[in-house]
């Protein structure tokens, strides 16, 4: 009986890992593309999603682009703006989480959770 439980166990946990690793995560469609700050706040870098990675480039045009594994999403009551918290994945075992805020207004704007004052904008497609 308790090996018939344990079977049973086993499988539905292989079949709800197998279901995690086959989940496509997708970017919303308003995010994709290339977001640019000030130079004055950030010279030359840049970040930019698609449908499902993050790229993060630099004045010495160097990107590095990362697969994202999750995507939270929480609109801020009365207002008009949405907290993302995207989790990615290095080369590796390590872990990352990039937080920030999203406005619709002027084409969109991406405002960084930790650092409200700089204001990054999309690039036009």
């Amino acid at each position: 009986m308790k090996s018939k439980r344990f079977l049973v166990a086993l499988t539905f946990l292989t079949a709800l890992f197998g279901y995690q690793c086959g989940r496509n995560i997708t970017v919303p469609d308003e995010l994709i593309g290339k977001w640019k700050t000030s130079p004055l706040i950030s010279e030359g870098s840049f970040f930019e999603f698609t449908k499902n990675s993050i790229i993060f480039g630099t004045i010495e045009e160097d990107a590095n682009t990362y697969p994202i594994m999750k995507i939270k999403s929480e609109k801020i009551r009365k207002e008009e703006w949405i907290l993302y918290t995207i989790y990615y994945r290095s080369e590796g075992i390590h872990k990352y989480e990039f937080s920030f805020y999203y406005h619709p207004s002027n084409d969109g704007v991406i405002r960084f959770k930790n650092k409200l004052q700089s204001v990054w904008k999309q690039e036009e497609r």
